[in-house]
């Protein structure tokens, strides 16, 4: 449960501000570094990852 708690909050995140906020987010995460072609299906999955870390 506490792991579906953490993705709301990213895909609200994601769906709320599109792309441009998800390139932002797998920048920070340091998945994706240039955050090129970051989708926001990419950053989700990205975020989710770093966020079970």
């Amino acid at each position: 449960m506490a792991e579906k708690k953490t993705e709301s909050l990213t895909s609200v995140h994601v769906e709320k501000h599109g792309g441009s906020e998800a390139k932002a987010t797998v920048n920070k995460d340091g998945q994706k570094k240039s955050g090129e072609g970051a989708t926001a299906e990419e950053a989700l999955s990205n975020a989710s990852k770093t966020s079970k870390n």
